[in-house]
């Protein structure tokens, strides 16, 4: 909890249609903004950005737009000629493909410090023959000087809000966000209704098992994640500010989701509550340990993507090498599961209709990701978004479904080969069963198993005492030769009748006298008192 919670408040950044920022150093030219706009409408309106900036007097600020022309090889050809290579700020300027003058537009003067300074405002309209990411720079120096002596440090501040023809802050790219969010809410709402339903059967037949639960709340989680993005799409487009706290509770929500599904994965693969009822203390260990290199680099990845990547050079998640190794990841688990189930069908084969059904499923889902990836990168960076997000949240969804479907006793997937072959009471016992013994499962047969190991050990105890009981005859005999002598009463010491009180003798009223004492014992007791 402390970790996600530090995780939220380094996200506290906003971010989206609207963009605020400002710079005071000694680059002369910074990247500001990128928007991918939409183009043309149905009724021929356009696309808009309006800008605001303040500048000190004295200043001549510039605003360079980049975009698509004729004579790039991608989508973002041009701004990656002018961003990745080594050029002054005045060879960058004359790359643009729009370049405006801050200082002569409409300007009021201000003052700031007790310092003046100039307020400019930019609107700008156009129209494109198809959807296109748009670049705004901001440069400090003469276009047609390009020796670098020419150039000053930049001293300015500036906010930007960029709308499509609908007056939307969502660009192009991610216009798919918020009704693809909504869609599998609903859905979502609907398999954990049904989840529920599967757990009410599995109760009544007392086959309620622990990755059932891991499964439900994996549902749950992932509910969640789509309510805390519905929240964030819905005031995003209503404003166009992206609230850090929704896109917190959404990353987190994602992750412990699929965090959660991986370990049912496992467990399962493993055949732990089907085929086994303990898992040996490596298997654990290594499943604790896989487990927590997945999260732990999971969540690096996400969290470098976020502040380690430049978001002037990048689309998407998966454009960067954060992606690849979450692909990198998903490839690994699925060898895993390969092993797994070999490893299983090897030792037990009771249950291979449910693992082959299994094993298909959860290595489609897990070589899902890199197949959406290869299939992204065919499309064009402003299709990228939305090629990726429907795609990663249906096959998420569909393997939810399909697992709860291999649960429910009453399944068309499942059949006769439900997983569980044993009741919740008979996985839960501490006594060990064999395998050949898990057919009867009855609790009078559990307490006949415990009340025979009882007896075993009664017995055991029995034959310990019987040895040690003999071995402490044995040295009393070799500590006092004449025990073979005393057969009925011990013997007492000389006077020691003399020691006893009257009243314990009032008490032996009834005693029955003690039997004669044959001739060679007093013989004996002669001898010691002579002696």
């Amino acid at each position: 909890m402390l970790f996600f919670v530090t995780i939220a408040v380094l996200l506290a950044i906003s971010q989206g249609g609207r963009t605020i920022g400002e710079y005071r150093g000694s680059e002369t030219w910074i990247y500001a903004d990128r928007f991918c706009f939409d183009g043309v409408a149905n009724d021929g309106t356009g696309s808009r950005f309006e800008a605001k900036f303040h500048f000190p007097k004295g200043s001549r600020p510039k605003l360079a737009l980049y975009y698509l022309d004729k004579d790039a090889d991608s989508e973002w050809g041009v701004w990656e000629n002018v961003y990745s290579k080594p050029l002054v700020c005045g060879e960058k300027l004359n790359q643009s493909n729009m370049l405006i003058e801050l200082v002569l537009q409409d300007k009021t003067q201000i003052e700031i410090a007790g310092e003046p300074w100039y307020s400019v405002s930019v609107i700008k309209k156009f129209t494109s023959a198809r959807p296109r990411w748009m670049f705004f720079a901001i440069g400090n120096c003469d276009p047609l000087c390009t020796s670098g002596y020419c150039e000053q440090g930049l001293n300015i501040g500036w906010s930007f809000a960029h709308y499509n023809f609908d007056n939307s802050y969502y660009g192009y790219d991610k216009q798919v966000q918020y009704p693809v969010s909504v869609a599998f809410l609903v859905l979502y709402a609907s398999l954990l209704v049904y989840g529920m339903l599967v757990r009410k059967a599995l109760v009544g037949i007392r086959k309620m098992h622990v990755t059932i639960y891991i499964l439900i709340w994996s549902i749950a989680f992932s509910m969640m994640q789509l309510a805390s993005f519905v929240a964030l799409s819905s005031s995003y487009s209503f404003d166009g500010v992206w609230i850090p706290m929704y896109s917190t509770c959404t990353m987190i929500f994602a992750s412990i989701s699929e965090m959660l599904l991986v370990l049912m994965l496992m467990l399962i693969m493993k055949g732990w509550t089907i085929v086994r009822r303990k898992i040996s203390a490596n298997g654990r260990m290594r499943m604790a340990i896989f487990l927590v290199i997945y999260m732990s680099v999971y969540w690096s990845c996400i969290f470098y993507f976020e502040y380690g990547i430049d978001t002037a050079d990048i689309v998407y998640l998966f454009d960067t090498w954060p992606g690849y190794v979450l692909v990198v990841l998903r490839i690994l688990l699925a060898i895993w599961i390969v092993r797994s189930y070999t490893i299983v069908m090897n030792k037990y084969n009771s249950k291979k209709g449910f693992y082959k059904k299994f094993t298909w499923f959860a290595c489609g889902w897990c070589l899902s990701l890199p197949l959406y990836v290869l299939a992204s990168l065919a499309a064009s960076e402003y299709t990228r978004y939305s090629v990726v997000l429907p795609l990663q949240l249906s096959t998420n969804f569909m393997a939810h479904w399909i697992f709860m479907m291999l649960y429910s006793p009453n399944s068309m997937l499942c059949g006769k080969t439900f997983p569980f072959h044993a009741t919740t009471t008979s996985m839960l016992q501490r006594t060990s069963i064999s395998r050949s013994s898990l057919g009867n499962n009855s609790m009078k047969d559990i307490r006949l198993r415990q009340a025979s190991e009882i007896t075993r050990q009664i017995k055991h105890g029995i034959n310990i005492f019987s040895s040690l009981s003999s071995d402490l005859g044995t040295f009393l005999e070799e500590i006092d030769p004449l025990v073979d002598e005393l057969e009925h009463n011990d013997e007492d010491l000389p006077d020691a009748s003399l020691a006893r009180s009257s009243d314990i003798k009032s008490k032996r009223r009834n005693v029955v006298p003690p039997p004669k004492q044959n001739k060679n014992l007093s013989d004996m007791e002669a001898a010691i008192g002579k002696s």
